[in-house]
């Protein structure tokens, strides 16, 4: 797997890392259009995450191995070079990917998704909540429109008679 940056594509690493980050306001800029366009961004938001967390993992790995044995140079040298960015950029590629995931709630699944089906990865304790999560998700999406749908013809059927009553002079004309 590569690096979060080269995952990401140099423009929404640019915006990812930016100090005053917000996902929704990224998801404006990206090209949203097609559903492959989508599914590609999320994809490679997933890798991005992965590869930090990745990092991450490894970098915390070998410190705990070398506390035991390291000197006191190699301690400082450690606390200097502690300002990894990877748990915090993998934590804004999680927001976005999930605020993704809102917007898109019947996206369809990720390469990584795919692959960890195709291969037996997924844990049936974490499949199961998955497969509930998704199921609600579109159940949330559809009937949040039926909602709309209903107080939009509530809106225009208000509106009109109350158009109706004053074109008659019904209101004291």
């Amino acid at each position: 797997m590569e690096n979060g940056k080269a995952c990401l594509g140099d423009l929404i690493y640019r915006y990812i890392t930016t100090e005053k980050f917000s996902a929704e306001h990224l998801l404006d800029c990206l090209d949203l259009s097609l559903e492959h366009h989508t599914l590609e961004i999320a994809n490679r938001l997933e890798g991005a995450f992965y590869a930090w967390r990745l990092k991450d993992f490894k970098k915390n790995t070998n410190n705990h191995s070398k506390t035991k044995h390291s000197s006191w140079s190699e301690k400082v040298k450690g606390l200097v070079l502690d300002g990894d960015k990877s748990p915090y950029l993998a934590q804004r590629a999680e927001t976005l990917l999930h605020s993704l995931r809102l917007r898109f709630p019947i996206l369809p699944q990720t390469t990584l998704d795919m692959n960890k089906i195709l291969y037996k990865k997924v844990y049936i304790g974490q499949s199961i909540p998955e497969s509930y999560s998704t199921v609600l998700e579109s159940l949330v999406f559809n009937i949040t429109a039926r909602i709309d749908d209903v107080m939009f013809v509530d809106y225009a059927t208000k509106h009109s008679e109350s158009l109706s009553t004053f074109n008659r002079g019904g209101l004291g004309g």
